[in-house]
């Protein structure tokens, strides 16, 4: 039977493994879940700019018309955020302070983003539009969404990587922003969906370097045993050897004289 050498790449693969760190943030209700209505947010976020809006799927009544008309129901469920934006003219906006963050480490922001619209009978907010995020001192502006249409918003999953926490504790404020300004009078997004958690670091294993020598030392023990168990060529008579054939020429020549 052939013996096995298995260990040695066991070993190595061993020796090269690597966990992730992968450490959420204590965000609070980042489904947004409360009641639903205008000019409001559910604990624990808070408003910063005008009349931010607590939404759900088909959307709510909205002065003479409606927010978010006909938007499906969000991947997360339940009630979303939603803020109405038109350039140059306002934003709404809200945040939450987020606590328990590692100072030196990065975030990333993880969220589902819908342009919801705004039907009226005086005015139409269904511009393009995006959020503005801005964790701690750093703003990041998502992807910018089309208005498809009412009855067919479409929900899109963005990450937005942020630098190095400077603080143990960040805010964390969405702000709508209008993209094309004035064709509709403005737009109005929605959010939910929302986390936040440290950017993914390759951690060594702690035994890497004592693997990598146990690697080394099989390493060398396997082909000592391939050596060792290698067969020895048979030693040739005397007469087989190289240099032998003129000898035994010799002697028969002397023989025949």
């Amino acid at each position: 039977m052939k013996p096995s050498y298995t260990l040695v790449p066991s070993i190595f693969v061993l020796s090269i493994l690597a966990v992730f760190n992968a450490t959420a943030a204590p965000i609070i209700n980042g489904d947004f879940q409360g009641p639903v209505g205008t000019n409001r947010v559910p604990a624990p976020w808070a408003i910063v700019n005008l009349t931010p809006d607590t939404l759900q799927a088909g959307g709510i009544p909205f002065g003479n018309g409606t927010a978010a008309p006909g938007i499906p129901a969000s991947p997360n469920g339940g009630t979303f955020g939603g803020a109405q934006a038109e350039l140059g003219v306002f934003s709404e906006s809200f945040e939450q302070d987020i606590a328990g963050l590692i100072i030196g480490t990065a975030y990333r922001v993880i969220f589902h983003q819908a342009n919801a619209g705004y039907i009226a009978q005086n005015a139409h907010r269904l511009d393009p539009g995006r959020w503005e995020v801005t964790f701690g001192a750093q703003p990041l502006q998502t992807p910018v969404l089309a208005w498809a249409g009412q009855n067919v918003q479409t929900w899109h999953e963005v990450t937005l990587n942020f630098g190095n926490a400077v603080a143990v504790s960040q805010t964390l404020r969405f702000r709508a922003v209008d993209v094309a300004g004035g064709t509709w009078r403005g737009t109005g997004m929605a959010v939910d969906g929302i986390r936040v958690e440290a950017v993914p670091v390759i951690v060594p294993e702690p035994a890497t370097g004592l693997l990598v020598a146990l690697g080394g030392s099989c390493a060398l023990a396997v082909a000592r045993t391939r050596r060792l168990r290698s067969p020895i060529p048979p030693r040739l008579p005397l007469s087989r050897r190289p240099g032998a054939a003129g000898e035994d020429e010799a002697g028969e020549t002397g023989d025949e004289s």
